[in-house]
């Protein structure tokens, strides 16, 4: 599985990146991007199958990634986590109907929540 973890902070990237090593096969799968820009640039690359999406990004937000992945249509190929800090039901309400498959506030995250994103 591909996994995209898309998150301008340096130290929560490297942690998300750590748990998913740690919980499959291939950590080459693993893809990071600092920004919403490399984030599309990485899905178009790689196909992702699972995207870890924050939404206050620089040169793209994540609404900004959401609205390309549904003009590209790759919204159906693949599962959006939004990470965020954003609570809001607007915010949440506008990242779900563009397709987020969840969206989780990122003061509510445990390590356990990060582990069970991967399917069984």
């Amino acid at each position: 599985m591909k996994i995209l973890i898309a998150e301008d902070d340096l130290l929560l990237r490297k942690a998300y990146e750590k748990m998913f090593s740690h919980q499959t096969s291939l950590p080459e799968n693993i893809f990071l991007a600092e920004n919403g820009k490399k984030a599309v640039e990485l899905i178009e690359k790689e196909n992702p199958q699972l995207v870890l999406l924050d939404l206050m990004m620089p040169e793209m937000s994540g609404f900004d990634v959401l609205e390309h992945l549904n003009k590209t249509e790759k919204i159906h190929t693949m599962t959006v986590f939004v990470l965020t800090n954003l609570s809001n039901d607007a915010d949440r309400e506008k990242a779900m109907k563009l397709g987020a498959t969840d969206y989780i506030i990122k003061s509510n995250i445990t390590t356990s929540m990060i582990k069970n994103l991967l399917p069984t």
